[in-house]
């Protein structure tokens, strides 16, 4: 079986290709899927869920590290990510 995680993913805004990773670590799926609001119908939370402005904060706290957002030139998603390829 894979074994999944969930990450921040950055895309660049121009061209949709990822730019990095950071793994989101000592939450459990039930908080991070309430923060993100994520419906029923992905129990597993497998859908990709958008960070905004409002998110910075936690999602710093989430990932350990404080980045520099740029939502003019990036896009910023919460997604699930095998993590053995």
């Amino acid at each position: 079986m894979a074994d999944i995680g969930r990450f921040l993913v950055v895309y660049d805004g121009a061209s949709e290709e990822v730019e990095d990773l950071f793994e989101i670590k000592d939450i459990t799926l039930a908080d991070l899927k309430e923060a993100f609001d994520v419906p029923d119908t992905d129990p597993e939370m497998h859908g990709a869920y958008p960070v905004g402005p409002e998110d910075i904060a936690y999602v710093q706290e989430l990932i350990g590290k404080v980045l520099d957002f740029d939502f003019t030139a990036k896009a910023y998603m919460i997604e699930a990510v095998r993590k053995d390829i």
